[in-house]
């Protein structure tokens, strides 16, 4: 991964993830779907990144897609958070490919964004996971003072072992779903502007009901703030 340049590919083979000892791994059969993604990314962020200075961009008219692919390798020294006796310790390789979809016209600007980021223990194949990542925006211009944005999300994903109180044989799943949205009112010259806030998220965990049913949740969030403009660049 180089930051520097806006590259975000870090080349490996994919038949590495999808092998083990000679065997197809069916837990990688998961979805061809994503396979297929991650092969259009390899060659569409070699694509751009030939093509472009910044970061890896393809325009369809009105619509950029930008390609992203990450590979990571870490160690983890206590899978489970267990006593020296039984605890694991395994190296962790994560696949995260991505896509983000923008459009942009007159007043207006649209983005979806899918994130993918999948886990593999070499020494602990049940706490391999798929968590993906649903995410939108929408930006809409309802007049010249005043600014709509709409983020609904979606997230299927997952808790580390050790990383909660649950002490579970396998990882928890969960999901999450939510929307927020904010109203600017404030022309760009004006001596005050006024920004309203509003969240809805509830989360609701799918395996492990009998210990994680305590940690479903419902989130709201309201808020608003004054700007007013104390000098040409102070709030």
């Amino acid at each position: 991964r180089d930051d520097s340049d806006g590259i975000i590919f870090a080349g490996h083979d994919p038949a590495i993830f999808l092998t083990r000892g000679g065997k197809m791994n069916n837990a990688f059969l998961f979805d061809k779907g994503l396979l297929a993604l991650m092969c259009w990314l390899v060659v569409g962020t070699a694509h751009a990144v030939a093509n472009e200075t910044v970061a890896p961009v393809l325009h369809f008219g009105d619509l950029s897609v930008y390609p992203g692919l990450v590979f990571e390798l870490k160690h983890d020294s206590n899978i489970a958070r267990e006593s020296d006796k039984n605890k694991i310790s395994s190296v962790v390789s994560v696949l995260s490919p991505s896509v983000m979809l923008q459009a942009e016209k007159d007043v207006y600007a649209y983005s979806l964004n899918y994130i993918a980021d999948i886990g593999r223990y070499s020494k602990s194949s049940t706490d391999n996971y798929v968590d993906q990542s649903f995410l939108g925006k929408a930006e809409i211009g309802l007049s010249t003072r005043a600014t709509l944005n709409i983020k609904p999300e979606y997230f299927i994903k997952h808790d580390d072992r050790g990383s909660t109180y649950a002490i579970t044989s396998e990882p928890n799943k969960w999901t999450s779903k939510g929307v927020s949205g904010s109203l600017a009112y404030g022309a760009e010259e004006a001596r005050g502007k006024v920004l309203f806030e509003a969240g809805h998220t509830d989360q609701q965990y799918q395996n492990n009901r009998t210990l994680t049913k305590d940690y479903d949740k419902t989130l709201i969030d309201l808020g608003s703030t004054f700007y007013l403009r104390v000098q040409p660049k102070t709030w």
